[in-house]
């Protein structure tokens, strides 16, 4: 019988005393609640604000200290944004080794629709998970409002990690997910703003590929 992550991996103190699920799983403090039930596909607004004013984790909803850090795809490298605010360290590595959602590249997430009226985060979302992800470290952050609502944008990080299915990625996977990321930022940054949307993309593109394990692997790993 296969070991559950929620066995395998070390459960730091701070999740550790968030509500359960009827799985077992840790409940996270941006979850939104509807009747009594945690919705984990909705996050709570309210809590969105609270995290960013009063400096509290996204996952844990504890005090922040001096380090950040961001669970994002590939594509949140390359325009260094994200539709949700930092975390601990400890919190976020430990919801790329366990959650259900970032640990299983065929999960999808759950049309808002279903809940009817909803609020979605800022900016554009991709609906699938990205298969690998990345742990952004960073000391700051700022706000970005946009019309569909304000997002994050990560400063210069002082390392990024790569992880797929709850372990660290390999260079291979990293890049791999890297280039399918930026060839849907492509699509977007030409649709939106034709050749000067294409422009700006490339001169985000030279800076976020060193972020990756081994560059040169870009140049070898399939379209």
């Amino acid at each position: 019988m296969a070991i559950s992550p929620l066995d395998a991996v070390p459960m730091p103190a701070r999740i550790a005393r968030l509500p359960r699920d009827h799985r077992g799983y840790p409940v996270p403090f941006f979850v939104e609640w509807l009747n009594g039930k945690p919705e984990f596909p909705l996050f709570d607004p309210h809590k969105w604000r609270r995290c960013v004013k009063q400096r509290l984790c996204w996952i844990c909803g504890d005090k922040l200290g001096r380090h950040l850090a961001f669970a994002v795809g590939p594509m949140c490298t390359i325009n260094r944004v994200s539709s949700e605010p930092p975390q601990h360290r400890e919190c976020a590595e430990y919801a790329l080794k366990v959650c259900p959602f970032l640990i299983n590249p065929a999960m999808r997430r759950v049309p808002t629709a279903k809940y009817g009226e909803v609020k979605a985060p800022g900016g554009i979302m991709f609906e699938g998970n990205p298969g690998v992800m990345a742990l952004w470290l960073t000391p700051s952050y700022s706000i970005i409002r946009t019309p569909t609502g304000p997002i994050i944008s990560m400063e210069e990080p002082s390392g990024v990690e790569w992880f797929t299915r709850g372990r660290p990625a390999t260079p291979a996977e990293a890049a791999e997910a890297f280039k399918a990321g930026a060839a849907r930022l492509l699509v977007a940054a030409d649709r939106e703003a034709g050749e000067a949307g294409i422009v700006e993309l490339v001169r985000l593109l030279i800076p976020a590929r060193k972020l990756l394990p081994d560059p040169a692997l870009l140049d070898e790993v399939s379209a």
